[in-house]
């Protein structure tokens, strides 16, 4: 509770979305990502597909021990 006696919002009560990186269940999502890099050279990509039971920023507030789950690492 804030000193306002407010209980702040949480992310599920935001009233618009930039970007969702949401995976629906049984859905599959194609993304593309554009970096600058400097230089010549090889470049080596490690992606890890992570479910969470909750975003980790409040987990970390909540000293929640949750453990992510990896279903995915290429």
């Amino acid at each position: 509770m804030t000193k306002t006696g407010m209980v702040p919002a949480g992310g599920f009560n935001a009233d618009h979305e930039l970007f969702n990186t949401r995976i629906p269940p049984r859905e599959t999502d194609h993304s593309r990502f554009h970096f600058s890099l400097p230089g010549n050279g090889a470049v080596t990509v490690d992606a890890r597909l992570i479910y969470r039971w909750t975003f980790k920023p409040m987990a970390d507030k909540k000293e929640w021990a949750l453990d992510d789950i990896e279903m995915l690492h290429e």
